[in-house]
C-alpha cells in the first residue's frame, strides 16, 4: 500500500461510484414498488396482518427474539471487553482479527437494531 493519501480526485471517483449505485438501487426499488401497487389497485381488500405483526407474532412463538436478546446482551459485553483491549493496543496497526471482530459487532448491532425497530415499533 502506497505511503501517501488517496487523493481527492479518487474520493470524487468512489463517492460518484456510490451515488450511481445508490441511484440504481433507488430506482429499481421505486419502479418495483409502483409496479406491484398498480397490479394490486384492482384487487378485492382482504383482511390480513402485516408482515412485521407476523414476524413479531413468529418470534414470540418460537422464543427466538429471546434469544436474539440474550446473543446481544452477550455481544454487549463482549464489544466492551474489546473496546478495553483496544484501548491497551501499543503497535500503530491493530491485529487483524481485532479488526474482524469490530466489523463482525458493528454488522450484528446495526442488524439487531434494526429487528429491533421494526418489529417493536407498534408497542
Amino acid at each position: 500500500m502506497a505511503g501517501g493519501p488517496i487523493g481527492a480526485s479518487a474520493i470524487w471517483k468512489n463517492s460518484l461510484k456510490v451515488a450511481l449505485i445508490w441511484g440504481i438501487f433507488m430506482l429499481i426499488s421505486s419502479l418495483t414498488i409502483i409496479l406491484v401497487r398498480i397490479l394490486r389497485k384492482n384487487k378485492p381488500p382482504e383482511l390480513k396482518l402485516s408482515l412485521r405483526s407476523k414476524l413479531e407474532i413468529y418470534l414470540a412463538y418460537t422464543h427466538i427474539g429471546e434469544l436474539i436478546e440474550f446473543i446481544q446482551v452477550a455481544f454487549s459485553i463482549f464489544s466492551v471487553l474489546l473496546f478495553i483491549y483496544g484501548t491497551y493496543i501499543t503497535s500503530t496497526e491493530p491485529p487483524l482479527f481485532y479488526l474482524i471482530l469490530e466489523v463482525i459487532l458493528v454488522f450484528f448491532f446495526i442488524l439487531h437494531w434494526s429487528l429491533d425497530f421494526f418489529v417493536s415499533k407498534d408497542k
